[in-house]
């Protein structure tokens, strides 16, 4: 197993991956770069940042760590496209437990994988930020590179969120 601190726009993600499979990426404040990196999870990382990659579907992640209902979260959040916005609630939809906006809140907030599995396009309902472990700042500058400018919440996320929800994004 290795693991090493990998840079991602402004931010940096301490990430621990065997063999292609991705366990952990996580932000950190540090850049004490003391480990190898793998090679797969590492060129993955570089070309996203690069505007290269708009997908990790490529990579294994281990989910281990989690509840069962925590992975469903992380797998359905592993299907927003690059660029795209969901919110809490439409990820409860999709997971088959619509009144469930607040689990699915928790669960994308103990994200143990972040950025290969996009807790940060996810949104509240009525289109503003959330929360975001890694940040408010780091949530905004992730969707920038993204192509999703300019939100600050309010009524053009909202119909950033609605547009996206029926495919036009």
């Amino acid at each position: 197993m290795t693991e090493w601190v990998q840079v991602v726009g402004d931010t940096s993600l301490r990430v621990v991956a065997e063999h292609g499979v991705v366990r952990s990426a996580v932000f950190v404040d540090d850049n004490d770069d003391s480990g190898d990196p793998d090679p797969k999870v590492a060129d993955a990382l570089e070309r996203y940042n690069d505007g290269d990659r708009h997908s990790f579907d490529h990579l294994t992640v281990d989910f281990g760590v989690v509840t069962p209902f925590t992975a469903d979260v992380l797998r359905e959040l592993r299907r927003i496209p690059f660029g795209e916005l969901r919110s809490y609630g439409q990820i409860a939809d999709a997971v088959g437990n619509p009144r469930a906006a607040r689990a699915i809140g928790r669960a994308v907030g103990s994200n143990p994988i972040c950025v290969i599995v996009p807790c940060h396009r996810v949104v509240a309902f009525d289109g503003t930020l959330g929360g975001f472990s890694g940040g408010l700042d780091n949530k905004r500058a992730l969707l920038a590179h993204e192509g999703v400018d300019g939100l600050k919440g309010g009524q053009e996320s909202v119909r950033y969120l609605s547009s996206a929800a029926r495919g036009n994004a």
